[in-house]
């Protein structure tokens, strides 16, 4: 087998690569191929990562099944449709698992696999696409090596297997992206604490380091005001903030030299700018000239927001770190699990409340939500976002009533 290492690289032009590779350290062959074809179609780098992930998934059940399958395609034995169903079921199953299962020593031999072993719909979905492409790359750069008269019965075969793996995707059910979450009156509270309060005021203190208590509520304020995504935010540079003319931009900078990280944060949807408050203005200014003029000093770091930690003082953030600081505030509000994307569904429902008190037609508040979310002008992005919302709040007053109906 190939025991392949999926591992993401930045090289030295600053972009980012994702691939496996061999315990010799050298690019696999195959999955370095599938990578490029990727890249090629500007699929993200971290996209990339997680299908060599998948790859590696790909040997995990070629060694549970005892058959080398790419070795195999190499001398002209095709998948059978019996592998094909292999690959179908242990798809749903962990990677440890499999890895548990195959080891020298097997620590049981599963009858069934368990609920904890099972990965969601989405995961073995994404899995059966990869397994799919893989087969149908090896496949094709074995069929060039023969004369074209011999080709057909293999790319029969060939079709027949990738068919068969596409047409056992399991079917995703549409995302809801709010039920679960925190309720509308939550979003509601987090709003008026975010709008009412500042880092000065007693009762919002949430941080005792002074420092990160100024940067921690500028990130705050800037996710419920702008609706940011948590990668967005993490790649704001001090350029993108026009505080003259309160705007802010969100720019795409795939493969940013300037961004030390490997994991490269970006900018998932369009480009685009967003009007911000003179209150927002006046925290990151705050921000910028105090604290955060001390870390850029130390790192020379362009990115607005940086670390204050000893160990990496100036460098910009992780993805953990948004999560933490969103999570202290959760605390600090007892409102559990409040995740950074909460805050994007929170400005979603501050605009559609917003549109509804000035009499904005659905339509033209689609327009505009999609403008200042990022979405193209022909997306449904904002209109979802809005029919889940408003379906949880009358989901919500629904429970009053009947609450009511029950006490009376």
């Amino acid at each position: 087998m190939y025991f392949w290492t999926p591992r993401l690289i930045k090289l030295t032009a600053g972009e980012r690569f994702a691939t496996c590779f061999t315990p010799d350290g050298v690019p696999a062959h195959y999955p370095t191929m599938l990578a490029l074809n990727y890249r090629r179609k500007n699929s993200a780098s971290s996209t990339i990562e997680q299908y060599m992930h998948h790859l590696v998934h790909f040997e995990r059940c070629c060694i549970y099944n005892g058959n080398d399958i790419i070795r195999s395609m190499e001398s002209g034995q095709y998948p059978s449709e019996a592998d094909a169903e292999m690959l179908a079921d242990a798809a749903g199953i962990t990677t440890k698992a499999l890895r548990r299962f195959s080891a020298r020593k097997v620590v049981r031999f599963p009858k069934s696999w368990g609920t904890d072993e099972r990965v969601s719909n989405q995961t073995k979905s994404g899995r059966l696409k990869i397994f799919a492409d893989l087969i149908d790359l090896v496949g094709k750069c074995y069929e060039s090596e023969l004369k074209r008269e011999e080709r057909k019965p293999y790319q029969e075969l060939r079709l027949e297997v990738v068919e068969r793996l596409k047409e056992a995707r399991p079917r995703i059910a549409s995302l809801n992206r709010v039920f679960g979450g925190p309720t509308h009156q939550q979003l509601g509270r987090l709003t008026r604490f975010l709008m009412e309060f500042n880092p000065n005021d007693t009762a919002a203190v949430v941080w005792e380091k002074p420092e990160l208590n100024e940067r921690n509520w500028a990130i705050a304020r800037t996710l419920i005001e702008c609706g940011l995504r948590n990668s967005e935010l993490r790649g704001l540079k001090v350029s993108d903030v026009d505080l003259n003319k309160g705007e802010l931009r969100v720019l795409r900078r795939p493969d940013d030299k300037d961004d030390p990280r490997i994991h490269e944060p970006n900018a998932k949807t369009y480009e685009r700018r967003i009007p911000i408050s003179d209150d927002l203005c006046q925290f990151i200014e705050n921000y910028i000239f105090g604290y955060g003029s001390e870390a850029a000093e130390r790192s020379g770091s362009p990115f607005l927001f940086l670390s204050h930690a000893k160990n990496a003082l100036g460098q910009p953030l992780s993805k953990k770190t948004i999560e933490r600081v969103v999570q202290d505030i959760g605390a600090h509000l007892e409102i559990g699990c409040l995740r950074p994307h909460d805050f994007r569904h929170s400005w979603m429902q501050n605009l559609a409340d917003l549109s509804i008190r000035n009499g904005i037609e659905p339509a033209e508040f689609t327009r505009m939500a999609n403008n200042l979310g990022g979405w193209s002008y022909l997306s449904t992005m904002a209109t979802e976002y809005r029919g889940d919302q408003l379906a949880k709040y009358a989901f919500e007053k629904g429970l009053k009533v009947q609450e009511d109906r029950f006490d009376g």
